[in-house]
């Protein structure tokens, strides 16, 4: 059986490279150690792959998806869509390539089911939709009327404001007329310095152009096509390094900010009934995996700094996740007492 050799050296610490996961993953895996990071690596895509499949079946036997927040759907998105350009341009494992690529999609699933259910909702029971219009048109009828007599009252302060300021008018008339005549003599007199303060700088700027064209010219005599294509493969090879990098600080930012909407989301409702415990435990496990399976294969700088904005994306988390692990706990808690109390019977009606 013949392999494609690309891992370079092909051994290490006396181990030969795994010719299979080089072949299926494109990725370079040595020593004992190499093998449990990956393992693990592996046990990080698998609980992705399936993280989002409770919330989805949640919603399909509820027929609803108003407990989930459009926004964490869309931040979830717009992270793993930049997360997939910056592994492209980075390049990422192929197994981290073809993560992010199902990310997407399964991301672009569930914003077309919230967006079913939501049209569905609003065809199947408008009843609630205008209720929540005249709700909305009330609370905007009292504020326009608080304006109103805002307004008024605003108006009739103006009034007596104008009236005071004809008097100081008619007063001052005379030292306005001496003020604003020594104004215009003093704005000439800037205008004019003004004029040669510009001139002055349009001229240094003129010179320092020339004298950094001649130093640029100097030091380099050849012009930019003589440069060998080696030298331009390199520099276009580390713009796409840097770009991708930037782009998985941006896939970090959303993954950190998505968190958020559905933690308000949560909070107003004052109930996470219709959300899937299962997706976010899924979540914790493949974020927690997949940061320990970086660390476990080496902690040198550098080989975790290309990966380091999605690090951050994964574990920086987890802290949200755990926010809301403890609003699932707070909002049963609190529902059950309720059902509870409702379901008891009142110790008068026993007498």
């Amino acid at each position: 059986m013949y392999y494609l050799l690309s891992c370079d050296p092909t051994t290490k610490d006396g181990y030969e490279y795994v010719h299979w996961i080089n072949k299926v993953f494109g990725d370079c895996i040595y020593t004992p150690r190499d093998i449990v990071a990956f393992a693990i690596g592996l046990s990080s895509i698998a609980c992705w792959l399936v993280a989002q499949a409770p919330q989805l079946y949640m919603n399909y036997k509820l027929k609803s998806s108003d407990s989930l927040s459009p926004i964490f759907l869309i931040e979830w998105l717009l992270g793993d869509t930049f997360n997939l350009v910056g592994c492209i341009l980075t390049g990422q494992l192929a197994s981290q390539t073809a993560t992010a690529v199902y990310f997407c999609l399964i991301d672009f699933f569930m914003i077309t089911q919230f967006i079913y259910y939501q049209a569905r909702k609003k065809k199947f029971h408008p009843e609630l939709y205008q209720k929540k219009e005249e709700e909305e048109n009330l609370e905007d009828s009292k504020q326009d009327t608080k304006l109103l007599s805002d307004e008024d009252e605003k108006s009739k302060e103006k009034s007596k404001e104008k009236q005071i300021e004809k008097l100081n008018k008619i007063l001052n008339i005379n030292e306005n007329e001496n003020e604003n005549e020594n104004e215009n003599e003093n704005e000439n007199e800037n205008k004019i310095e003004s004029n040669t303060d510009t001139e002055k700088q349009k001229l240094l700027i003129f010179i320092g152009l020339i004298g950094f064209s001649y130093t640029f010219f100097l030091h380099n005599p050849q012009p930019p096509q003589s440069l060998n294509s080696r030298k331009i493969l390199s520099m276009s090879h580390h713009s796409k390094e840097v770009l991708g990098t930037v782009i998985g600080w941006i896939s970090a930012a959303f993954y950190l900010g998505s968190r958020l909407p559905q933690i308000i989301k949560n909070f107003q409702r004052g109930s996470t009934e219709g959300l899937s415990l299962q997706m976010f435990i899924a979540a914790v496990c493949g974020n927690l995996t997949y940061a320990l399976g970086i660390f476990i294969r080496s902690v040198a700088w550098s080989f975790v700094w290309p990966k380091f904005p999605w690090i951050v994306g994964s574990v920086g988390t987890l802290c949200f996740d755990f926010t809301i692990f403890t609003q699932f706990q707070y909002y049963r808690r609190k529902n059950k007492k309720l059902r509870e109390n409702l379901l008891r019977p009142d110790s008068s009606s026993i007498n």
